[in-house]
């Protein structure tokens, strides 16, 4: 929902097409590569605590980025969208009767927003090929392109919810929904997010540098953007919520925990609102993109080592195994981190070496 927009801010309309791409084709080369419902049971049940560990950081990360949009709307409206939210969230976690429902709910009401957006939003606002909005680093973005396609390729293997749809479906017809689903209502989706990305990236608390525009949009303008993120947002932690349940033993205390979590997760954001930036990054956007280096890092490293095969043979979660891939991460996510928050100096060359170590790694396993 938000990626899309500091990708185009920093690298131009290109960087729409880098996240597209592979995250609607990574999404649905799931149903053709998981020929069986079985296989999906069964990398489930065996790389159990891997797929519970990406839902939570995945519910975490949705949470964040709701604090996040809390600290640029009106608290009338934040109200308004926290109850439309609770309420997504509760009856998508209580019972899978009425997700189907909730989902073709959530998708009428986010293409309303969509149109309501161009109602009210001015077109030379969200013109991004308009001359003096190009970015200059444009190459730059071709380092972060195998990147992404590492990511987006691997991370729906550790997706329960994606799991879920491929095991509710015979594989004539999981290809029929996840082909549908991704390159049709979910391109839909994102390609909401090419319009918005100008506008928004002016409102919350961008960056000073690359595209700001000088007479920022009125927030009351992009509040169909808003109201639409979260209630994407709540209906994915709906998701992961009612996914993750079943998998625990001891759900008082798991929920609990994760309630505790997500109280601190959600006020990180309103505590470092307005802070000074560092390496020309606020800090709230320095935490968001911490999180996409498990997407682009530790999730898919994980998948690429233990969840492909070798020689048509499973790979064992050893001891031995477990600390290449934790000392693979170790050495990688420096590079990663030079990559994501150096932006300001092109220094994305450096993902591709961190690429190099988890991709060679292989070798160790």
């Amino acid at each position: 929902m938000f990626l899309p927009v500091l990708l185009i801010r920093d690298y131009g309309p290109w960087g729409w097409a880098v996240f597209a791409v592979p995250n609607i084709s990574g999404a649905c080369a799931m149903a053709y590569v998981i020929k069986k419902s079985d296989t999906s049971k069964e990398l489930v049940e065996k790389h159990k605590i891997a797929c519970t560990v990406f839902s939570i950081v995945t519910i975490m990360f949705q949470i964040y980025f709701i604090g996040w949009l809390s600290t640029v709307s009106s608290r009338i409206f934040i109200i308004i969208t926290g109850v439309v939210f609770f309420l997504i969230y509760t009856l998508g976690s209580i019972t899978d009767k009425n997700q189907r429902f909730n989902a073709f709910i959530i998708w009428t009401l986010s293409l309303i927003c969509f149109m309501l957006f161009f109602y009210f939003v001015p077109p030379e606002k969200i013109d991004l090929f308009k001359s003096g909005n190009l970015i200059h680093n444009t190459n730059a973005l071709l380092y972060l392109t195998p990147v992404c396609f590492f990511g987006f390729l691997l991370c729906p293997y550790l997706d329960l919810t994606f799991h879920k749809a491929r095991q509710s479906n015979s594989a004539g017809n999981s290809k029929i929904a996840f082909t549908t689903g991704f390159c049709f209502m979910f391109l839909l989706m994102i390609l909401f997010t090419f319009f918005y990305a100008r506008p928004m990236a002016s409102v919350i608390e961008s960056v000073p540098y690359f595209l700001k525009d000088r007479n920022k949009l009125p927030l009351v303008f992009i509040y169909p953007v808003i109201f639409y993120m979260l209630i994407q947002a709540g209906f994915t932690t709906a998701l992961h919520c009612s996914s993750i349940f079943p998998m625990i033993k001891r759900q008082s205390r798991v929920i609990s925990l994760l309630t505790i979590l997500s109280i601190v997760v959600f006020l990180l954001p309103v505590i470092f609102n307005g802070r000074p930036t560092f390496l020309n990054l606020t800090i709230n956007e320095i935490i968001y993109r911490s999180f996409m280096a498990f997407y682009s890092l530790i999730a898919p490293t994980y998948v690429f080592l233990f969840m492909i095969t070798k020689n048509g043979k499973s790979i064992p979660l050893t001891n031995r195994n477990l600390c290449v891939w934790i000392v693979v991460i170790l050495l990688a996510l420096p590079l990663y981190a030079l990559a994501f928050l150096g932006t300001r100096w092109n220094l994305e060359i450096f993902s591709l070496t961190g690429l190099a170590v988890a991709l060679f790694s292989r070798i160790l396993i």
